[in-house]
């Protein structure tokens, strides 16, 4: 392997697959803007697990999903005047995109800059939906 790439374990049904940069960036091209792949440059330990990626399908989210994060969150008096700005909105619409079973305690407990980009790929597909 090239001194320049590196490979990521990810685990998948339990089994390990190793992708390269490029695998993973073909991946991410071939599955669409509303479709994001989260690769942890640490493999991430939550509950027993270890994660190197996390994929995020936000096409396959409907007016369900929204209304529901919103009634949760007025459950916790929680009220928003821009979805799409709040935290724990995101938070919520990111737990439920995602392709495994993680809640919003999981994205919390990540590292900050796993956590941010991840927020950020929750705004970015927003936007571009205005």
């Amino acid at each position: 392997m090239a001194n320049n790439e590196r490979e990521i374990k990810m685990e998948q049904e339990d089994e390990a697959v190793v992708l390269t940069p490029e695998q993973i960036e073909k991946t991410q091209e071939e599955m669409g803007a509303g479709t994001y792949v989260h690769v942890f440059a640490k493999p991430f330990q939550w509950e027993g697990k270890t994660y190197g990626q996390l994929v995020f399908e936000f096409d396959k989210l409907t007016g369900r999903d929204t209304l529901a994060v919103e009634r949760e969150l007025a459950a916790k008096n929680i009220f928003t005047v821009v979805r799409s700005l709040n935290i724990e909105f995101q938070m919520r619409i990111a737990a439920r995109a995602c392709t495994s079973p993680i809640g919003t305690d999981m994205l919390e407990a990540l590292p900050i800059k796993d956590f941010e980009r991840i927020m950020n790929r929750v705004r970015a597909f927003f936007a571009a939906a205005e």
